[in-house]
């Protein structure tokens, strides 16, 4: 049962992060991608919530979240430092550990957050995504005009900016036309609305556009680093992609997607989805059963008392302190103060049901109750059979 749900501003020391909390028990943290912000979480995170406490984040430069400065090297928008400021946000909300789930942008903000921090991270889901150095390194035609996000806004400013900047409503027009997989009718207008307004704004677009330059460079060294020193991910990992997508079909010679996740992390299972890109839209109940099943297998989180709570450095190591005084309570797409906020162990929040938390409207076509089985759900997007198929023997 959603006991309701909480609009917070944590300031991580770097970037000052939007989240949504709601539910209790061990911690799962949801991050979104392009051109998306947590709102994409809006039917599953309420069924987590059954089970988790559910924390859905927009990562720095997206949605109501701060666009911090840049530079030469982006690597202020680097997956690391945004791995950084999830690590920040989960500890000042009690949780030393916690999973992670991210589709597109979030999945590698969050394998990134499990190879830098790893005894924080229980199991980590990536949904529709490579690791960075996995795409550039197989790089051809198919990737610059399928995934035209990679070479466009990757850049130098100020071209992809002003493009953006020009018309933000022909970007999410080309995502949700059902070019990228995954049915127009999956999103209504005021989800539409919302996306749209968040790329609407001049720092943010250039937020956004530092990150992929980030991924075409820092983070592309960064990850050829890891596999040089051999450093893997030590969680469970879950590889989730659309079976009609590029994943499922560009990457035969490698083995496809599990076989290039299994080159960084030992622990993985997977399987195929029916549906396009932004598959978790698509069908949110089967998505959110099958994240409830792979995350109850890893319930060993531990959760710190809120006034524990601490912010970490760029190395992982705790830091001083944050003060609270700097969170505040915004509303998840508009960023206007919400009404009726209290304070609690030092952290403005407010309570209200999850429905209240998103526009009128934005539920999902394919939002469904049903979960009363992982199979049963899952198996309606082909995963159940899959997932049982692909995993390794001896694993959970």
């Amino acid at each position: 049962m959603v006991h309701g749900a909480e609009d917070l501003r944590i300031d991580t020391g770097e970037a000052v992060i939007s989240v949504t909390r709601l539910g209790s028990g061990p911690a799962v943290l949801l991050l979104h991608g392009f051109p998306q912000t947590k709102l994409m979480w809006r039917d599953i995170a309420p069924q987590l919530a059954e089970r988790f406490t559910v924390i859905c984040a927009d990562l720095r430069g997206y949605g109501d979240s701060s666009t911090p400065p840049s530079d030469a090297d982006h690597v202020a928008y680097s997956k690391r430092a945004m791995a950084r400021d999830m690590v920040s946000v989960m500890a000042q909300l009690g949780f030393v550990r916690f999973s992670i789930a991210g589709h597109d942008r979030g999945g590698r903000v969050a394998y990134r957050t499990a190879l830098d921090h790893p005894g924080r991270v229980d199991a980590l889901a990536v949904l529709d995504v490579l690791p960075v150095d996995a795409v550039w390194d197989r790089a051809d035609d198919r990737l610059t005009l399928g995934f035209w996000p990679w070479s466009l806004l990757a850049q130098p400013e100020p071209l992809p900016e002003r493009l953006i900047a020009g018309a933000p409503d022909a970007v999410t027009g080309d995502a949700f036309s059902g070019a990228w997989g995954s049915p127009a009718g999956t999103f209504g207008e005021q989800v539409r609305a919302a996306y749209t307004a968040a790329l609407s704004d001049p720092a943010r677009i250039h937020a956004i556009c530092e990150e992929y330059r980030a991924a075409a460079g820092i983070d592309r060294d960064h990850d050829a680093a890891d596999r040089a020193a051999g450093r893997v991910i030590t969680c469970p990992v879950l590889v989730l992609w659309s079976a009609s997508g590029p994943l499922g079909s560009w990457y035969h010679h490698d083995g496809g997607p599990l076989a290039l996740w299994r080159q960084v992390a030992p622990d993985v299972t997977g399987a195929p989805v029916h549906g396009g890109h932004f598959f978790p839209e698509e069908q949110p109940a089967a998505i959110a059963a099958t994240l409830t099943g792979f995350f109850a297998r890893t319930l060993n989180h531990r959760a710190l008392p809120p006034p524990a709570a601490e912010s970490v450095r760029a190395g992982g190591e705790p830091a001083a302190r944050v003060s609270t005084r700097r969170i505040s309570v915004r509303g998840a797409v508009s960023g206007r103060p919400v009404a009726g906020a209290r304070r609690l162990s030092g952290v403005s929040e407010v309570a209200q049901p999850w429905a209240e938390n998103w526009p009128p409207g934005a539920r999902s076509p394919g939002a469904g109750a049903d979960s009363s089985g992982f199979g049963a759900v899952t198996d309606r997007c082909g995963v159940g059979a899959k997932l049982a198929a692909e995993r390794p023997a001896g694993s959970p």
